[in-house]
């Protein structure tokens, strides 16, 4: 439950607003990967430990999200529970809007970032794109508040960051 002024629905979006991911994404996939290849591997003994952490016990932005609310900074938010593009896609068919991602902008972990050495395959389409689970926050805010999202996330100690814009429906969802 949340006072009525202090709800933040995913269909708010404004053409021009900035679209920021708490903490990184990608790594509950990877860890459900590791989970998926392990065969009769011992969880212990399993690569990428942070990432299958992650994927077992995901911690969800409860505190971060009523921040972002009380303090009016976000027009729109919903957690990525299905991935950015699906849940970015969901944003923008209720806001009535379109988005541009920067898909290098994409937050992903220091371990994902050496899955992407060790295969040399880009981690960022088939983890940080479309995996899912990570509970993190998708959510927009009008440029002018990108000074306050900042000193936000340094009280908090948790990243977010900007990764594209909101603009006018046109498309659904655009990767650059």
């Amino acid at each position: 439950e949340a006072p009525a002024d202090e709800v933040v629905y995913r269909k708010g979006a404004r053409q021009g607003d900035l679209i920021f991911i708490t903490g990184t994404v990608g790594g509950s996939a990877l860890g459900l990967k590791a989970l998926s290849s392990r065969g009769k591997t011992p969880l212990s003994r399993l690569p990428w430990k942070k990432s299958v952490k992650s994927h077992l016990d995901p911690a969800p932005r409860l505190e971060a999200g009523r921040a972002l609310a009380k303090a009016r900074l976000a027009t729109a938010m919903m957690d990525i529970s299905d991935g950015v593009a699906l849940d970015l896609k969901r944003m923008c068919l209720e806001s009535k809007k379109s988005a541009v991602i920067y898909l290098n902008s994409l937050p992903i972990s220091d371990e994902l970032k050496a899955y992407g050495k060790k295969t040399g395959k880009s981690p960022m389409v088939e983890f940080a794109l479309t995996g899912g689970e990570d509970y993190e926050l998708l959510f927009t805010s009008p440029e002018k508040n990108i000074r306050k999202i900042a000193a936000l996330s340094r009280k908090l100690g948790l990243p977010m960051t900007p990764v594209g814009r909101i603009v006018s429906r046109s498309k659904t969802l655009g990767v650059l």
